[in-house]
């Protein structure tokens, strides 16, 4: 919660901000704060932080479908290595994706999110997976295989793919947003 708290004060700091340090004033921490409320209960995010996590859960178990279903062979290498999914890849879900992605494309995230909701986490997850589905298959270990997924994998694919990371957002949701505004 906490990096999704920060994501929103720093989106609303430098969008909104006129001091020349970019500090946030307290129209701007409002306005996070408010955020956050329609996150936890319009988009019903609050049941992720909740007791026994049961939308982390469900959240999983949908990504864990897409993923077998569009991405052959991962969800089965992790299984022969006896990794969960909620273990490799809950964090992104916990932190809507702040926690490991630079936070100009977090907040871009963090738009489509607060438009359209939870798609855009499977989708970018989903296609993050897919462009590192060979190097998910080399790992050589379990403990090399879990690291790759939990912590390198995302880094490695903005390393490689920084000039073309629109097509993470898929563009009927940043044309939806387009026509709305």
């Amino acid at each position: 919660m906490n990096y999704v708290a920060a994501l929103l004060l720093y989106t609303y700091g430098n969008t909104t901000s006129t001091s020349p340090r970019g500090e946030v004033t307290l129209e701007q921490e409002e306005a996070a704060f408010w955020t956050l409320v329609f996150i936890n209960y319009e988009r019903n995010w609050r049941g992720v932080y909740t007791d026994r996590m049961p939308k982390l859960f469900s959240l999983i178990q949908t990504f864990e479908k897409r993923l077998v279903r569009e991405v052959k062979g991962v969800v089965e290498l992790m299984k022969e290595h006896k990794l969960n999914v909620i273990d490799c890849f809950g964090h992104h879900f916990i932190s809507l994706m702040a926690s490991t992605l630079p936070f100009q494309f977090s907040a871009r995230i963090m738009d489509v999110f607060l438009f359209s909701g939870e798609k855009i986490l499977f989708d970018v997850l989903v296609r993050l997976v897919q462009i590192s589905r060979d190097e998910i298959l080399d790992q050589p270990d379990t403990e090399c295989l879990f690291n790759f997924l939990k912590r390198e994998m995302v880094q490695r694919s903005f390393e490689k793919y920084t000039s073309k990371l629109n097509f993470l957002i898929p563009c009927a949701q940043t044309e939806t947003l387009r026509r709305k505004d």
